[in-house]
């Protein structure tokens, strides 16, 4: 489903589909809901009343796929982080040295959030809003980052012993260190200019991690 593209609500009657696909649809349609409703006005001011209503689902139906509004997030948050961080993945091994690699990877970042704004905004800003778990998540997450750039770094250390290690804590340093302006740029609305800040986070993580390649 491309960002911004609601799912659409499975046929009734005759034409009805199985149980399993109108089980998947309600879910993927609470899940936008969720999306939609926590970028325009703040995850604590959404309720479970205002997804149903958005996602066109009873709130029975809400509480079958999921325990609570927290729940729904989470769930969201998974799936949005799993998709960029394939994304990211996917990109990184282009690369034919350590900067070549932080450059897909940073760029592929940031036109994926580019591309999804309430995406961008479900995953670095309402995330803090949410409760402890998705604390932890998002902990989780940029722990993640650091060891992807990490591991290219030592795979470039094997061919060019003469480089020094790198500590996990510098790789985290950069990390939030290129946090800040992406949600800065979110906050003011601007998700569209994020790819314009490539160049310079590229200069902060250099300065932090990477300043020996």
């Amino acid at each position: 489903m491309e960002a911004g593209e609601r799912p659409a609500v499975l046929p009734r009657g005759i034409n009805a589909a199985s149980p399993d696909a109108v089980a998947a649809s309600q879910r993927a349609r609470l899940l936008a809901a969720m999306k939609l409703l926590s970028a325009r006005d703040g995850f604590p001011n959404v309720t479970v009343a205002c997804l149903v209503a958005e996602a066109g689902v009873s709130k029975p139906t809400f509480y079958l796929r999921f325990s609570d509004k927290e729940d729904c997030f989470l769930q969201l948050f998974d799936e949005a982080w799993e998709g960029l961080l394939a994304a990211m993945l996917e990109a990184i091994p282009r690369g034919k040295d350590t900067r070549e690699r932080i450059e897909f990877g940073l760029g592929t970042l940031l036109e994926y959030l580019a591309a999804d704004p309430d995406g961008a905004k479900v995953l670095l800003i309402e995330s803090q809003r949410s409760g402890a778990a998705a604390t932890a998540r998002i902990g989780a997450a940029r722990e993640l980052l650091a060891e992807v750039f990490l591991s290219s770094r030592e795979a470039l250390r094997e061919t060019n012993p003469a480089l020094g290690p790198v500590s996990k804590i510098r790789a985290l340093a950069a990390i939030g260190a290129i946090n800040e302006p992406v949600v800065a740029t979110l906050r003011q609305g601007r998700a569209e200019d994020l790819t314009e800040l490539r160049g310079e986070l590229l200069e902060v993580l250099y300065a932090l991690s990477f300043d020996a390649v």
